[in-house]
């Protein structure tokens, strides 16, 4: 899909100067480079990921909007003016175009130009690995063509992949109550509308409301030594232990003026109304819910500090309605230096991979031991989400490449073999199609297809589900009818959306009929044994034989037998009319009748014996068609009585 997008193009600027030499040398004299790819301004500077090799890696947030700088540079030689244009392009790693923005330049040798636009990201892709690495993003891409007299095309394409992350929350904001009882509010309680913040609640161990001391629960903040802005979250008063017998939860979600869960513009989807939490702060709240299915992978990034008494435990819950995943702080080897923060990540790639849930940080103590607790602060969600477009890769073994020569009625006919992979992030159907230019050949041999479809194997199949980053084999296979002439056509395979039907990869391949000789063989009525006989009877079985090359041919009769005491003299041929026949000229896709007359030898043996029938092409035509029949000899008694006289003379 090609959008363009209508952001304005923010001002250029001109500098002169020597840029990065990437061109090869001797210099030429018109050398159009992209020179660099920079992300944010003094106004909106990118976010800073630090790697575990202690590297920096930028990245941006979901929905928010960024400046992008490219720079060109024409790094030859010439003083003399040169035309050329260029493009500043964003591009889904899946393979899909999502904006462009041309741009055309001016420039002699040296003289660089920067060019910019705005970018507001609206699907993530980031992911921590699990070394701590940052990695994934969004392409972002600069093109510049200098025309002919650009004599250097290594360096007219410069990418750059940014990770974009889901979500960014410095937790400067929530709600509470008063924890400590000194009549002060322990959170900003800056009510506004419809924006994600953090709210506190107290519970008791069946899930209703605590009102000990109050229904807010002992979550607050704290503006000291906080890893991410000035505040963080603890469950503690400065100074002093948390409370015993606590079961207190910090929501994430919103206050709605709206009446409903509706997304109200933050892009994270519906929520829930928790009447509970309306209640204790008078505004109706609705919790956040995580929509795992929108997602390929995620992983939440917060920062801890500190420690929980045995028995005690902090931790954050993912509730997919009752079903509970769950993060334990207390059980991470996290500093217990005050301000000395750790890193702490969850991937949560695997929680509830098929439903929904809400986000809650849950504290517990029960009536022993206690201390200030964990601190806690920033919440980072990075993922790779789930966008409705996808492209293919098409990975054929097309043999000589790109011809096919082929013989009529062909034996191993070409199959062109395919392992289609689906490089979206979402579960796709496709149709497949092929066919070829001559539409005779589609009538009495139509072409087949083989997919992950079972029940379906004709020229037209819509396949089953193809998974996100799986691949399908597929044959397209070719089917060549007897006598099919001497001829060039081309055979056409569609590889298309299985909704829309749109074409998203299509192949032209030409194919080529060769010159050839053959023919077929075969019984008319298949029988085995096809005849029984007796020694010395005789009996006939019905053949056919097709000429099913491209070209007139003579054909020689006879058979080989498997057992020497069958010969030639127990076989003749006959045509359609009864005439003993040895031979016979054949047009193309002449189809005859013939007669094969068998004789058992005398005295041969009981059992079954296998005759090949052969029709021997004549030169040219170097080609044997032959079929094998099996002969029954049964058992065979024949007794014959006579009579013996004996005479006997005697005197009387």
């Amino acid at each position: 899909m090609l959008m363009m997008s209508m952001a304005p193009l923010a001002a250029n600027s001109m500098m002169d100067g020597p840029a990065p030499d990437r061109s090869a040398t001797p210099k030429a004299l018109i050398d159009f480079e992209v020179t660099s790819i920079e992300v944010g301004e003094w106004w909106n500077l990118a976010e800073q990921w630090t790697q575990p090799d202690n590297s920096t890696a930028d990245y941006v947030i979901r929905d928010e909007l960024i400046q992008v700088n490219v720079t060109f540079t024409q790094a030859g030689t010439s003083s003399q003016p040169a035309y050329a244009e260029g493009w500043m392009q964003v591009w889904h790693p899946v393979g899909f175009l999502i904006e462009q923005h041309p741009v055309n330049m001016t420039l002699s040798g040296l003289q660089s130009v920067t060019e910019s636009f705005y970018w507001t990201p609206d699907a993530a892709h980031s992911a921590i690995d699990d070394d701590g690495y940052l990695y994934g993003g969004i392409i972002l891409r600069g093109t510049i063509d200098g025309g002919l007299a650009d004599d250097n095309g290594d360096n007219d394409v410069l990418d750059r992949e940014v990770p974009v992350a889901v979500w960014d929350d410095p937790m400067e904001n929530g709600f509470c109550g008063d924890v400590d009882g000194d009549q002060i509010v322990d959170c900003p309680n800056i009510l506004s509308a419809n924006e994600p913040t953090w709210a506190g609640a107290g519970y008791n161990l069946d899930g209703t409301l605590s009102s000990n001391p109050n229904h807010y629960g002992h979550w607050r903040m704290d503006n000291a030594s906080s890893s991410d802005g000035d505040m963080h979250w603890r469950v503690s008063k400065p100074g002093d232990n948390y409370a015993s017998n606590r079961h207190d939860r910090l929501w994430w979600g919103w206050f709605t003026t709206l009446g409903t869960c509706e997304d109200p513009g933050h892009g994270l989807n519906f929520g829930t109304l928790d009447s509970s939490v309306s209640s204790v702060y008078g505004n109706d709240f609705c919790k956040i819910r995580i929509r795992s299915f929108d997602f390929i992978s995620m992983q939440l990034v917060t920062n801890a500090w500190g420690e929980m008494a045995a028995g005690d435990n902090i931790r954050i819950e993912a509730d997919a309605g009752g079903a509970l995943e769950y993060y334990d702080y207390s059980a991470q080897n996290i500093s217990k230096n005050q301000g000395d923060w750790t890193k702490l990540v969850w991937n949560m790639t695997d929680i509830h991979p098929n439903g929904d849930y809400t986000l809650a940080f849950r504290f517990d103590s029960n009536s022993s031991f206690a201390n200030q607790g964990i601190h806690l602060d920033s919440f980072l969600l990075f993922g790779f989400e789930k966008v409705a477009e996808y492209t293919l890769d098409v990975d054929c073994n097309d043999p000589l490449p790109n011809a096919y020569m082929v013989v009529p009625d062909d034996s191993w006919p070409p199959s062109l073999f395919c392992r289609i992979k689906n490089n979206g992030y979402v579960d796709i159907t496709l149709r497949l199609y092929t066919e070829v230019s001559n539409s005779t050949w589609m009538n009495g041999y139509p072409l087949r297809i083989d997919s992950n479809n079972q029940f379906d194997h004709d020229n037209y199949v819509v396949t089953e589900v193809i998974h996100a980053l799986e691949s399908m084999d597929t044959w397209f296979n070719l089917s060549i009818p007897a006598g099919a002439s001497v001829q060039e056509l081309d055979w056409f395979v569609w590889i298309n959306d299985g909704i829309t039907n749109l074409s998203k990869v299509f192949l032209e391949l030409p194919v080529s009929v060769i010159a050839a000789y053959s023919a077929k063989l075969e019984q008319k009525t298949l029988a085995n044994p096809a005849a029984v006989l007796y020694p010395g009877t005789s009996d006939s079985v019905a053949m056919t034989l097709r000429n099913t090359g491209n070209q007139i041919a003579t054909w020689n009769l006879g058979a080989t037998f498997g057992d020497n005491r069958w010969g030639a003299e127990n076989l003749v041929w006959y045509d359609s009319n009864g005439t003993v026949i040895t031979s016979l000229e054949m047009n193309i896709t002449d189809d005859i009748e013939l007669t094969a007359g068998l004789t058992a030898p005398d005295e041969i043996t009981p059992g079954t014996y296998s005759i090949t029938l052969l029709a021997n092409g004549r030169p040219p035509a170097n080609f044997v068609a032959d079929w094998t029949i099996y002969i029954e000899v049964p058992v065979f008694q024949d007794l014959e009585l006579e009579p013996e006289i004996t005479h006997i003379m005697a005197p009387a």
